[in-house]
């Protein structure tokens, strides 16, 4: 199953003051025999005098007031000036009606001309050749879309899909060729674009076959506004540059909504959205300063100085155990501090653009689920919390048609993780099976997703009447449950590992996903969880 990788959103971008940075020597290197590690040791207690208050002068001051200045302001102003020429657009047609004929026509260039102006921002300044290469690809791909359903192809599908991975493709050879992390900020964008164009194809496909529209007027006609209503869909000022995926008919029915709105409905729905905006965005900018900041100063300044007087007492007869001991201890600790500062900057990501649909007045989307993700009951949760759009994206697009066209499901399953890996990628399913298993076997509620509670049994210990509501499995009594969560425990700590071993790569450097670093990294932690997974593969066939 595939862990949803998060928009490649590169700090070092932000940070062009030196000296305005907060950063930490890396521990594993620190020292290479016990002198050194005592003399490390040593080196970390001064540290510790480091106070909330330099911690804040010297990291969290700095990162805050340069995301808002290159990052947060320019998306924020943004989507509040189309909001507000939205409205302004609203309130002219009401009172107009020489103007409802141009009402498309104004909203749907307000979306383009803000989106590709947040673009313009990001990309021009020292990017302009990848600029240039995603401007060519919206270009062709606006206009294949809109020839496609104009002509009223129904096989449309089969040449956007070759087009678009194609174009992903290309981007990766760049990547690899120029070996430039600002190749690889498109990223987002691309995946996001072919997200978008199958998404609106066969929502629009869908829609002219329920109205049973067949060629109705001129090509021409319908290619105009198919290819304002497809660029405005795919440069929306709200996700283009986040990477963040999100229905057509979000975007297609917000002006008809405000438009069928009174002015006291339409500015009571105004402020409930600007208090959930910047209740996400709040959030959003914890996750950043946790990230950056927080973490990175837990780590090494308070939890790796406990751990050390602990283990000092703990191996006092044995000096050189102690320092073979920490040394373990810290590469684990090491490789989660980097994937939980990996999962919030995610995090960051992911509530600023639900900060941004909330704003848009969109359908109570949730992009994230940080709980589900930091304390899983699977990894199979993660995939599903760490991206939902995503995740709502590939069943609605990829898992149902390819389910209803090969009519096979582990066909359909392989090709769904096919698309997946090609675009985050790709982990065995041997936990998923193993737990599946297990379940069936002891007939608990072990599975890799929570059991779904549909059955009413008699129940003689219930006092409000005879019957409760359980599941398929057969572990009601207290002496099972126990073995149920204790198992339960288990996997979630074995996920967390995972985690770990996974958010062990994205250390915030450019070259932190080539081959060589993830080779060296997963090498360093002696590959545990491909070792754990072959074992719970085996398992699961001995089961079977």
């Amino acid at each position: 199953m595939d862990i949803m990788a998060a928009n490649d959103f590169i700090y070092d971008d932000l940070h062009n003051d030196e000296d305005s940075s907060y950063e930490h020597e890396d521990f594993l290197d620190s020292y290479g025999d016990d002198s050194d590690y005592y003399d490390h040791m040593t080196m970390m207690g001064s540290n510790s005098e480091h106070t909330m208050n330099e911690l804040f002068f010297h990291c969290i001051e700095p990162t805050l007031r340069d995301v808002w200045w290159q990052f947060l302001l320019p998306i924020l102003a943004t989507n509040f000036i189309a909001i507000i020429l939205f409205t302004l657009l609203i309130i002219v047609v009401m009172r107009s009606t020489r103007m409802k004929q141009f009402q498309f026509i104004i909203s749907e260039s307000i979306l383009i001309i803000s989106g590709y102006s947040l673009l313009l921002h990001h990309y021009s300044s020292n990017n302009f050749d990848q600029l240039l290469f995603l401007t060519s690809v919206i270009i062709i791909s606006s206009i294949i879309v809109s020839v496609l359903l104009a002509f009223d192809i129904h096989n449309g599908l089969h040449f956007i899909w070759p087009l678009h991975l194609l174009f992903i493709g290309l981007n990766e050879i760049l990547i690899f060729f120029y070996d430039s992390s600002d190749w690889i900020k498109l990223r987002p964008n691309l995946m996001l674009l072919l997200m978008k164009s199958i998404s609106y194809f066969h929502e629009i496909r869908i829609s002219m076959e329920k109205k049973d529209i067949k060629n109705s007027g001129s090509f021409i006609r319908n290619f105009k506004f198919i290819i304002l209503q497809y660029s405005a869909y795919v440069l929306h000022p709200c996700a283009i540059i986040l990477g963040i995926w999100h229905p057509h008919n979000d975007h297609s029915k917000l002006f008809i909504t405000n438009h069928n709105n009174n002015d006291e409905t339409r500015t009571k729905n105004f402020k409930q959205n600007i208090i959930q905006s910047f209740g996400s965005l709040f959030f959003s900018l914890l996750f950043l300063i946790c990230s950056t900041c927080l973490i990175d100063y837990f780590f090494g300044h308070i939890l790796f100085e406990y751990l050390d007087s602990f283990i000092r007492i703990f191996f006092a007869d044995d000096p050189q155990q102690t320092s073979t001991f920490w040394f373990f201890i810290m590469k684990i600790l090491r490789s989660y501090s980097i994937a939980i500062q990996f999962h919030y900057s995610h995090y960051f990501i992911c509530f600023l653009g639900q900060s941004m649909f909330h704003l848009w007045g969109f359908d109570d989307l949730q992009v994230t689920k940080p709980l589900s993700i930091e304390w899983p009951r699977s990894l199979v949760d993660v995939v599903v919390a760490w991206n939902i759009p995503m995740h709502q994206w590939l069943k609605r697009y990829v898992f149902q048609v390819m389910k209803n066209n090969l009519k096979n499901i582990y066909l359909t399953i392989l090709a769904t993780y096919f698309i997946s890996s090609y675009l985050h990628g790709l982990i065995t399913q041997a936990e998923f099976k193993l737990r599946k298993s297990l379940a069936h076997f002891w007939s608990a509620c072990v599975e890799s997703r929570k059991c779904q509670y549909d059955y009413y049994v008699y129940d003689d210990d219930d006092d409000d009447d005879n019957y409760s509501l359980v599941c398929r499995h057969g572990h009601r009594k207290t002496k099972n449950i126990w073995i149920v969560r204790i198992i339960n425990l288990f996997f979630t700590l074995l996920a967390l590992f995972h985690l770990a071993f996974l958010g062990a790569t994205f250390d915030g450097q450019p070259d932190s996903s080539n081959v060589e670093n993830v080779w060296t990294v997963w090498k360093d932690l002696h590959f545990y969880p491909f070792i754990t997974m072959i074992i719970m593969f085996v398992l699961y066939k001995m089961i079977s």
